[in-house]
Protein backbone atom coordinates (compact mmCIF):
# COMPACT_ATOMS: atom_id res chain seq x y z
CA UNK A 1 0.00 0.00 0.00
CA UNK A 2 2.68 2.05 1.03
CA UNK A 3 4.38 1.31 -2.55
CA UNK A 4 1.25 2.66 -4.06
CA UNK A 5 0.61 5.84 -1.94
CA UNK A 6 4.38 7.55 -2.32
CA UNK A 7 4.39 6.92 -5.82
CA UNK A 8 1.19 8.43 -6.67
CA UNK A 9 2.33 11.35 -5.55
CA UNK A 10 5.51 11.16 -7.03
CA UNK A 11 3.83 10.53 -10.30
CA UNK A 12 1.64 13.44 -9.69
CA UNK A 13 4.61 15.49 -9.24
CA UNK A 14 5.93 14.64 -12.49
CA UNK A 15 2.91 15.20 -14.22
CA UNK A 16 2.59 18.49 -12.90
CA UNK A 17 6.05 19.65 -14.38
CA UNK A 18 4.53 18.99 -17.86
CA UNK A 19 1.47 21.19 -17.63
CA UNK A 20 1.39 24.86 -18.41
CA UNK A 21 2.22 27.07 -15.64
CA UNK A 22 -1.12 28.60 -16.15
CA UNK A 23 -3.00 25.71 -15.08
CA UNK A 24 -5.58 26.67 -12.26
CA UNK A 25 -4.13 25.04 -9.59
CA UNK A 26 -7.53 26.63 -7.69
CA UNK A 27 -9.35 24.18 -9.52
CA UNK A 28 -7.21 21.16 -8.39
CA UNK A 29 -7.69 22.39 -4.85
CA UNK A 30 -11.39 22.05 -5.34
CA UNK A 31 -10.90 18.45 -6.49
CA UNK A 32 -8.16 17.25 -3.58
CA UNK A 33 -11.25 18.48 -1.60
CA UNK A 34 -13.76 16.38 -3.34
CA UNK A 35 -11.60 13.33 -3.09
CA UNK A 36 -10.49 13.92 0.51
CA UNK A 37 -14.37 13.81 0.96
CA UNK A 38 -14.72 10.02 -1.12
CA UNK A 39 -11.78 8.87 1.16
CA UNK A 40 -13.79 9.62 4.24
CA UNK A 41 -16.86 8.38 2.90
CA UNK A 42 -15.49 5.01 1.41
CA UNK A 43 -13.12 4.32 4.17
CA UNK A 44 -14.65 0.97 4.95
CA UNK A 45 -14.46 0.00 1.01
CA UNK A 46 -10.97 -1.63 0.68
CA UNK A 47 -11.07 -1.35 -3.33
CA UNK A 48 -13.06 2.55 -3.05
CA UNK A 49 -10.94 3.73 -0.36
CA UNK A 50 -7.30 2.58 -1.68
CA UNK A 51 -8.27 3.73 -5.17
CA UNK A 52 -9.63 7.08 -4.10
CA UNK A 53 -6.62 7.89 -2.14
CA UNK A 54 -3.50 7.22 -5.00
CA UNK A 55 -5.65 9.34 -6.71
CA UNK A 56 -6.03 12.04 -4.07
CA UNK A 57 -2.40 11.75 -3.68
CA UNK A 58 -1.55 11.95 -7.48
CA UNK A 59 -3.80 15.48 -7.87
CA UNK A 60 -2.16 16.54 -4.40
CA UNK A 61 1.53 16.23 -6.53
CA UNK A 62 0.14 17.87 -9.54
CA UNK A 63 -1.12 20.44 -7.26
CA UNK A 64 1.83 20.86 -4.92
CA UNK A 65 4.19 21.21 -8.38
CA UNK A 66 2.15 23.67 -9.96
CA UNK A 67 1.79 25.55 -6.36
CA UNK A 68 5.69 26.50 -6.44
CA UNK A 69 5.57 27.26 -10.30
CA UNK A 70 6.61 31.20 -10.78
CA UNK A 71 4.04 33.51 -13.17
CA UNK A 72 4.50 36.55 -15.15
CA UNK A 73 2.81 39.15 -12.32
CA UNK A 74 5.08 42.01 -10.80
CA UNK A 75 5.65 39.97 -7.60
CA UNK A 76 7.81 37.70 -9.23
CA UNK A 77 11.72 38.43 -9.79
CA UNK A 78 11.72 37.32 -13.22
CA UNK A 79 9.44 39.86 -14.08
CA UNK A 80 11.89 42.26 -13.95
CA UNK A 81 14.31 39.82 -16.27
CA UNK A 82 15.81 42.12 -18.95
CA UNK A 83 15.05 45.76 -18.13
CA UNK A 84 16.67 48.72 -16.71
CA UNK A 85 18.89 48.84 -14.16
CA UNK A 86 17.47 48.87 -10.56
CA UNK A 87 18.29 48.30 -6.94
CA UNK A 88 17.42 44.87 -5.32
CA UNK A 89 17.87 44.28 -1.22
CA UNK A 90 18.63 40.88 -0.49
CA UNK A 91 20.04 38.33 1.36
CA UNK A 92 22.81 35.62 0.83
CA UNK A 93 21.07 32.35 1.27
CA UNK A 94 23.66 30.10 0.34
CA UNK A 95 27.11 29.44 0.64
CA UNK A 96 29.17 31.61 -1.76
CA UNK A 97 30.48 29.51 -4.72
CA UNK A 98 34.42 30.83 -5.25
CA UNK A 99 36.08 30.06 -8.58
CA UNK A 100 38.77 31.78 -9.86
CA UNK A 101 38.40 35.49 -10.18
CA UNK A 102 34.88 35.24 -9.10
CA UNK A 103 32.14 34.68 -7.03
CA UNK A 104 28.43 33.62 -7.08
CA UNK A 105 25.98 35.23 -4.47
CA UNK A 106 22.68 32.83 -4.09
CA UNK A 107 20.78 35.96 -3.31
CA UNK A 108 16.62 35.73 -1.46
CA UNK A 109 14.37 37.41 0.40
CA UNK A 110 14.81 39.98 -2.20
CA UNK A 111 12.65 43.17 -1.76
CA UNK A 112 13.22 46.31 -3.94
CA UNK A 113 13.76 50.02 -2.50
CA UNK A 114 10.57 50.94 -2.12
CA UNK A 115 9.81 47.63 0.20
CA UNK A 116 8.15 45.54 -2.35
CA UNK A 117 8.63 41.85 -1.64
CA UNK A 118 9.75 39.73 -4.78
CA UNK A 119 8.93 36.08 -4.68
CA UNK A 120 12.11 33.93 -5.90
CA UNK A 121 15.90 33.90 -5.97
CA UNK A 122 18.56 35.78 -8.31
CA UNK A 123 22.49 34.87 -8.89
CA UNK A 124 24.80 37.22 -8.48
CA UNK A 125 27.80 37.15 -10.24
CA UNK A 126 30.64 39.05 -8.36
CA UNK A 127 33.93 39.91 -8.24
CA UNK A 128 36.44 37.54 -6.08
CA UNK A 129 37.07 39.99 -3.14
CA UNK A 130 35.60 41.59 -1.10
CA UNK A 131 34.32 38.20 0.25
CA UNK A 132 31.04 37.49 1.27
CA UNK A 133 29.22 34.96 3.34
CA UNK A 134 26.25 33.12 3.55
CA UNK A 135 23.51 35.54 5.83
CA UNK A 136 25.09 38.54 5.26
CA UNK A 137 22.41 41.19 3.57
CA UNK A 138 23.04 43.41 0.45
CA UNK A 139 21.98 46.34 -1.53
CA UNK A 140 22.80 45.15 -5.64
CA UNK A 141 22.50 47.98 -8.11
CA UNK A 142 22.56 46.28 -11.50
CA UNK A 143 20.25 44.84 -14.65
CA UNK A 144 18.48 41.67 -14.12
CA UNK A 145 18.92 39.10 -17.13
CA UNK A 146 17.05 35.58 -17.88
CA UNK A 147 19.33 32.58 -17.78
CA UNK A 148 20.60 31.24 -20.88
CA UNK A 149 19.73 28.75 -23.56
CA UNK A 150 23.33 27.04 -24.01
CA UNK A 151 23.48 24.74 -27.03
CA UNK A 152 23.45 21.24 -24.98
CA UNK A 153 22.14 22.08 -21.36
CA UNK A 154 19.46 24.20 -20.17
CA UNK A 155 21.39 26.47 -17.42
CA UNK A 156 17.41 28.21 -17.38
CA UNK A 157 16.03 25.10 -15.94
CA UNK A 158 19.13 24.21 -13.98
CA UNK A 159 18.81 27.55 -12.29
CA UNK A 160 14.93 26.84 -11.92
CA UNK A 161 15.33 23.68 -9.81
CA UNK A 162 17.02 26.07 -7.04
CA UNK A 163 14.34 28.63 -7.32
CA UNK A 164 16.53 31.14 -9.30
CA UNK A 165 14.83 33.05 -12.25
CA UNK A 166 17.30 35.65 -12.59
CA UNK A 167 21.12 36.58 -13.13
CA UNK A 168 22.81 40.10 -12.02
CA UNK A 169 26.61 39.98 -13.58
CA UNK A 170 29.15 42.32 -11.61
CA UNK A 171 26.79 44.58 -10.15
CA UNK A 172 27.29 47.62 -7.35
CA UNK A 173 27.44 45.29 -4.20
CA UNK A 174 27.00 46.90 -1.51
CA UNK A 175 26.99 45.38 2.37
CA UNK A 176 24.62 46.40 4.67
CA UNK A 177 24.86 43.66 7.81
CA UNK A 178 25.77 40.19 8.88
CA UNK A 179 24.84 37.53 10.29
CA UNK A 180 21.15 37.19 9.54
CA UNK A 181 20.83 33.64 8.23
CA UNK A 182 20.15 30.75 10.26
CA UNK A 183 22.52 30.52 12.69
CA UNK A 184 23.78 26.73 13.15
CA UNK A 185 23.28 26.82 9.50
CA UNK A 186 26.01 29.29 9.47
CA UNK A 187 28.17 28.06 12.12
CA UNK A 188 28.49 24.28 9.97
CA UNK A 189 29.67 26.11 6.97
CA UNK A 190 32.41 28.45 8.93
CA UNK A 191 33.04 24.85 10.72
CA UNK A 192 33.58 23.14 6.78
CA UNK A 193 35.24 25.81 4.97
CA UNK A 194 37.81 26.01 8.39
CA UNK A 195 38.21 21.95 7.90
CA UNK A 196 38.38 22.54 4.26
CA UNK A 197 41.25 24.86 5.28
CA UNK A 198 43.20 22.49 7.76
CA UNK A 199 43.36 19.69 5.22
CA UNK A 200 44.48 21.65 2.32
CA UNK A 201 47.19 22.30 4.98
CA UNK A 202 48.64 18.90 6.10
CA UNK A 203 48.53 17.32 2.52
CA UNK A 204 49.74 17.57 -1.19
CA UNK A 205 47.47 18.45 -4.14
CA UNK A 206 45.29 16.54 -5.50
CA UNK A 207 45.29 14.64 -2.59
CA UNK A 208 44.52 17.13 -0.20
CA UNK A 209 40.82 18.37 -3.00
CA UNK A 210 40.03 14.33 -3.07
CA UNK A 211 40.21 14.50 0.39
CA UNK A 212 37.47 17.40 1.05
CA UNK A 213 35.35 16.26 -1.77
CA UNK A 214 34.82 13.06 0.01
CA UNK A 215 34.30 13.87 2.85
CA UNK A 216 33.23 17.76 2.69
CA UNK A 217 31.58 17.69 -0.63
CA UNK A 218 33.58 20.20 -1.96
CA UNK A 219 34.88 20.20 -5.70
CA UNK A 220 35.46 23.18 -6.20
CA UNK A 221 39.06 23.10 -5.37
CA UNK A 222 39.87 20.25 -7.80
CA UNK A 223 42.61 20.57 -10.02
CA UNK A 224 40.57 20.15 -14.45
CA UNK A 225 43.20 17.42 -14.78
CA UNK A 226 42.06 14.91 -12.27
CA UNK A 227 38.55 16.86 -12.49
CA UNK A 228 38.67 15.23 -15.79
CA UNK A 229 40.16 11.69 -14.76
CA UNK A 230 37.97 11.53 -12.38
CA UNK A 231 35.05 11.79 -14.76
CA UNK A 232 36.25 9.29 -17.20
CA UNK A 233 37.16 6.95 -14.92
CA UNK A 234 33.20 7.56 -14.14
CA UNK A 235 34.33 8.13 -10.07
CA UNK A 236 33.00 11.77 -9.98
CA UNK A 237 30.43 10.38 -7.46
CA UNK A 238 32.60 9.81 -4.70
CA UNK A 239 33.85 13.41 -4.39
CA UNK A 240 30.38 15.16 -4.05
CA UNK A 241 28.27 13.94 -1.25
CA UNK A 242 25.67 11.58 -2.87
CA UNK A 243 23.57 8.88 -2.02
CA UNK A 244 26.34 5.93 -3.04
CA UNK A 245 29.22 8.08 -1.25
CA UNK A 246 27.32 8.17 2.31
CA UNK A 247 26.80 4.15 1.03
CA UNK A 248 30.21 3.78 1.34
CA UNK A 249 30.36 5.25 4.86
CA UNK A 250 27.66 3.41 6.12
CA UNK A 251 29.73 0.27 5.46
CA UNK A 252 32.70 1.42 7.04
CA UNK A 253 30.60 2.19 9.85
CA UNK A 254 28.75 -1.49 9.66
CA UNK A 255 32.15 -2.67 9.64
CA UNK A 256 33.42 -0.39 12.91
CA UNK A 257 30.28 -1.74 14.42
CA UNK A 258 30.33 -5.36 13.59
CA UNK A 259 30.75 -6.84 17.15
CA UNK A 260 27.58 -4.76 18.68
CA UNK A 261 24.11 -6.06 18.91
CA UNK A 262 21.54 -5.18 16.12
CA UNK A 263 19.98 -2.32 17.65
CA UNK A 264 23.54 -1.15 19.08
CA UNK A 265 25.13 -1.22 15.25
CA UNK A 266 21.84 0.68 14.09
CA UNK A 267 21.95 3.14 16.50
CA UNK A 268 25.80 3.68 15.54
CA UNK A 269 25.84 3.70 12.39
CA UNK A 270 22.74 6.62 12.37
CA UNK A 271 24.70 8.82 14.70
CA UNK A 272 27.50 8.26 12.91
CA UNK A 273 25.93 9.33 9.40
CA UNK A 274 23.41 12.28 11.28
CA UNK A 275 27.34 13.80 12.35
CA UNK A 276 28.92 13.33 8.82
CA UNK A 277 25.71 15.08 7.71
CA UNK A 278 26.01 17.97 10.34
CA UNK A 279 30.11 18.09 9.60
CA UNK A 280 29.88 18.73 5.69
CA UNK A 281 27.45 21.40 6.28
CA UNK A 282 23.70 20.36 6.42
CA UNK A 283 22.56 21.60 3.16
CA UNK A 284 19.64 20.29 0.97
CA UNK A 285 21.62 18.01 -1.13
CA UNK A 286 23.53 16.70 1.88
CA UNK A 287 20.04 15.60 3.95
CA UNK A 288 18.92 14.39 0.62
CA UNK A 289 21.62 11.73 0.29
CA UNK A 290 21.90 11.56 3.97
CA UNK A 291 17.94 10.25 3.76
CA UNK A 292 18.64 8.12 0.89
CA UNK A 293 21.69 6.48 3.06
CA UNK A 294 19.45 5.53 5.87
CA UNK A 295 16.80 3.41 3.72
CA UNK A 296 20.17 1.31 2.50
CA UNK A 297 21.26 1.39 6.49
CA UNK A 298 17.61 -0.13 7.19
CA UNK A 299 18.28 -3.24 4.55
CA UNK A 300 21.95 -3.59 6.20
CA UNK A 301 21.11 -3.81 9.49
CA UNK A 302 17.51 -5.11 9.61
CA UNK A 303 18.12 -7.36 7.47
CA UNK A 304 14.48 -6.42 5.60
CA UNK A 305 14.83 -5.10 2.05
CA UNK A 306 11.16 -4.64 1.93
CA UNK A 307 11.25 -2.08 4.47
CA UNK A 308 14.28 -0.66 2.93
CA UNK A 309 12.56 -0.82 -0.30
CA UNK A 310 9.60 1.30 1.21
CA UNK A 311 11.25 4.24 2.95
CA UNK A 312 12.93 4.96 -0.22
CA UNK A 313 9.63 5.91 -1.90
CA UNK A 314 8.62 7.45 1.47
CA UNK A 315 12.19 9.14 1.52
CA UNK A 316 11.55 10.34 -2.42
CA UNK A 317 8.27 11.95 -1.65
CA UNK A 318 9.12 13.60 1.53
CA UNK A 319 11.44 15.42 -0.93
CA UNK A 320 9.86 16.74 -3.37
CA UNK A 321 7.18 17.38 -1.14
CA UNK A 322 9.26 20.13 0.75
CA UNK A 323 10.87 20.58 -3.26
CA UNK A 324 8.94 19.41 -5.85
CA UNK A 325 11.31 21.13 -8.52
CA UNK A 326 14.16 18.68 -6.78
CA UNK A 327 12.48 16.16 -9.17
CA UNK A 328 14.78 17.39 -12.60
CA UNK A 329 17.82 17.96 -9.75
CA UNK A 330 20.74 15.99 -11.28
CA UNK A 331 21.85 15.44 -7.54
CA UNK A 332 18.48 13.88 -6.88
CA UNK A 333 17.85 11.53 -9.63
CA UNK A 334 21.84 10.43 -8.92
CA UNK A 335 20.99 9.61 -5.09
CA UNK A 336 17.99 7.75 -5.99
CA UNK A 337 18.67 6.12 -8.74
CA UNK A 338 22.00 4.59 -7.11
CA UNK A 339 20.26 3.49 -3.80
CA UNK A 340 17.07 2.20 -5.59
CA UNK A 341 19.78 -0.28 -7.52
CA UNK A 342 21.44 -0.74 -4.30
CA UNK A 343 18.39 -1.79 -2.76
CA UNK A 344 16.39 -3.71 -5.36
CA UNK A 345 19.30 -5.70 -7.41
CA UNK A 346 22.18 -6.30 -5.06
CA UNK A 347 20.61 -9.32 -4.20
CA UNK A 348 20.51 -10.15 -7.80
CA UNK A 349 23.95 -9.19 -8.95
CA UNK A 350 25.59 -11.39 -6.21
CA UNK A 351 23.35 -14.51 -6.96
CA UNK A 352 24.89 -14.66 -10.24
CA UNK A 353 28.40 -13.70 -8.55
CA UNK A 354 28.95 -16.42 -5.99
CA UNK A 355 32.01 -18.04 -7.87
CA UNK A 356 34.26 -14.47 -6.92
CA UNK A 357 36.00 -14.06 -3.87
CA UNK A 358 33.48 -12.34 -0.90
CA UNK A 359 35.64 -9.45 -0.86
CA UNK A 360 36.07 -9.02 -4.55
CA UNK A 361 32.00 -10.40 -4.76
CA UNK A 362 30.86 -7.41 -1.98
CA UNK A 363 32.75 -4.21 -3.93
CA UNK A 364 31.65 -5.52 -7.41
CA UNK A 365 28.15 -6.08 -5.95
CA UNK A 366 27.38 -2.78 -4.52
CA UNK A 367 29.53 -1.13 -7.62
CA UNK A 368 27.38 -2.78 -10.42
CA UNK A 369 23.87 -2.35 -8.86
CA UNK A 370 24.95 1.56 -8.27
CA UNK A 371 26.43 1.71 -11.42
CA UNK A 372 22.95 -0.36 -13.21
CA UNK A 373 20.52 1.95 -11.53
CA UNK A 374 22.55 5.22 -12.30
CA UNK A 375 23.26 4.62 -16.09
CA UNK A 376 20.01 6.39 -17.53
CA UNK A 377 20.75 9.37 -15.55
CA UNK A 378 24.22 10.33 -16.61
CA UNK A 379 24.30 8.81 -20.45
CA UNK A 380 20.96 11.34 -20.69
CA UNK A 381 22.31 14.65 -18.60
CA UNK A 382 26.07 14.13 -20.12
CA UNK A 383 25.78 12.00 -23.17
CA UNK A 384 29.15 10.35 -21.96
CA UNK A 385 29.57 6.75 -20.82
CA UNK A 386 32.32 5.10 -18.92
CA UNK A 387 33.69 1.96 -20.04
CA UNK A 388 36.05 1.50 -17.30
CA UNK A 389 33.73 2.47 -14.47
CA UNK A 390 32.74 -0.80 -12.90
CA UNK A 391 36.39 -1.97 -12.81
CA UNK A 392 37.23 1.52 -11.19
CA UNK A 393 34.66 1.93 -8.45
CA UNK A 394 35.62 -1.71 -7.84
CA UNK A 395 38.98 -0.84 -7.00
CA UNK A 396 38.28 1.97 -5.13
CA UNK A 397 35.78 0.75 -3.25
CA UNK A 398 37.39 -0.42 0.15
CA UNK A 399 39.74 2.43 0.09
CA UNK A 400 36.40 5.32 -0.11
CA UNK A 401 35.33 4.08 3.49
CA UNK A 402 38.53 4.42 4.48
CA UNK A 403 39.15 7.89 3.41
CA UNK A 404 35.93 9.26 4.51
CA UNK A 405 35.83 7.92 8.27
CA UNK A 406 40.04 8.48 8.27
CA UNK A 407 40.28 11.54 6.74
CA UNK A 408 37.20 12.74 8.87
CA UNK A 409 39.48 11.85 11.78
CA UNK A 410 42.60 13.42 10.51
CA UNK A 411 41.35 16.28 9.46
CA UNK A 412 39.84 16.99 13.11
CA UNK A 413 43.05 16.58 14.63
CA UNK A 414 44.27 19.18 12.14
CA UNK A 415 41.17 21.33 13.34
CA UNK A 416 42.23 20.75 16.80
CA UNK A 417 45.91 21.01 16.80
CA UNK A 418 47.63 21.36 13.47
CA UNK A 419 51.04 19.82 13.89
CA UNK A 420 48.98 16.87 15.71
CA UNK A 421 47.26 16.34 12.11
CA UNK A 422 50.50 16.77 10.15
CA UNK A 423 51.80 14.06 12.18
CA UNK A 424 48.85 11.58 11.13
CA UNK A 425 48.51 12.65 7.38
CA UNK A 426 50.69 9.89 6.25
CA UNK A 427 47.93 7.84 7.52
CA UNK A 428 45.30 8.74 4.97
CA UNK A 429 47.80 10.23 2.21
CA UNK A 430 48.65 6.05 1.30
CA UNK A 431 45.23 5.49 0.64
CA UNK A 432 44.33 8.47 -1.10
CA UNK A 433 47.35 8.55 -3.39
CA UNK A 434 46.30 5.07 -4.29
CA UNK A 435 43.02 6.22 -4.85
CA UNK A 436 44.63 9.08 -7.58
CA UNK A 437 46.59 6.45 -9.08
CA UNK A 438 43.90 4.41 -9.58
CA UNK A 439 41.60 7.42 -11.09
CA UNK A 440 44.65 8.64 -13.69
CA UNK A 441 45.30 5.48 -15.00
CA UNK A 442 42.12 4.03 -15.28
CA UNK A 443 41.40 7.69 -16.91
CA UNK A 444 44.25 7.14 -19.28
CA UNK A 445 43.01 3.62 -21.21
CA UNK A 446 41.96 3.26 -24.33
CA UNK A 447 38.36 3.87 -24.91
CA UNK A 448 37.83 4.69 -21.09
CA UNK A 449 34.72 7.44 -22.22
CA UNK A 450 32.68 6.79 -25.29
CA UNK A 451 30.17 9.99 -25.91
CA UNK A 452 26.53 8.86 -26.60
CA UNK A 453 23.83 10.49 -28.50
CA UNK A 454 21.26 12.15 -26.69
CA UNK A 455 17.97 9.08 -26.96
CA UNK A 456 14.81 9.75 -26.73
CA UNK A 457 13.40 9.78 -22.96
CA UNK A 458 10.66 6.65 -23.53
CA UNK A 459 14.24 4.66 -24.19
CA UNK A 460 15.49 5.26 -20.35
CA UNK A 461 11.91 4.64 -19.51
CA UNK A 462 12.08 1.24 -21.42
CA UNK A 463 15.37 0.40 -19.91
CA UNK A 464 13.91 0.99 -15.81
CA UNK A 465 10.63 -1.03 -16.99
CA UNK A 466 12.79 -4.25 -17.61
CA UNK A 467 14.37 -3.73 -14.46
CA UNK A 468 11.25 -3.77 -12.57
CA UNK A 469 10.26 -6.61 -14.72
CA UNK A 470 14.00 -8.63 -13.80
CA UNK A 471 13.23 -7.86 -9.63
CA UNK A 472 9.53 -8.89 -9.70
CA UNK A 473 10.48 -11.97 -11.55
CA UNK A 474 13.21 -12.91 -9.61
CA UNK A 475 12.82 -15.99 -7.19
CA UNK A 476 11.72 -14.92 -3.88
CA UNK A 477 14.29 -16.94 -2.12
CA UNK A 478 16.87 -14.33 -3.59
CA UNK A 479 14.83 -11.15 -2.94
CA UNK A 480 15.11 -11.99 0.75
CA UNK A 481 18.54 -12.87 0.72
CA UNK A 482 20.27 -10.61 3.07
Amino acid sequence: MLYLLTTSFIIGIFLGSLLPVTFPTTALLFVLIGLLTIVVLFRREPLVFRLSTCVLLLVAGIWRYQSVQPTSDSTWIQSLNDGPEITLLGQIVGDPERLGAKQRLETGGLRLEDGAVLKGKILVNARRYPEYRYGNEIEIVGRPETPPELEDFSYRNYLATKGIYSLIDYPEITLLSSGNGNRTHAALLNFRKLLEEKIGQILPEPESSLLAGVILGVKRSLPKDFYDALQKSGTLHVVVVSGTNITYAISALLAISGLLARPARLTFATLGILAYALMVGGGSAVWRSTLMGLTVLLAAVLGRRRLAQEALFLSAAVLLLANPMGLWQIGFQLSFAATAGIIFLQDLIRSQLQVLPKLVRRGLVTTLAAQIGVLPVITHNFQTLSIVSPLSNLLIFLLVPLITVGGALVGLMALVWLPLGRLVAPLIYVPAKLFVTIVELSAKAPFAQIEIPQLPVFVWLAYYLVLVYIVIRCPKKIQNEN
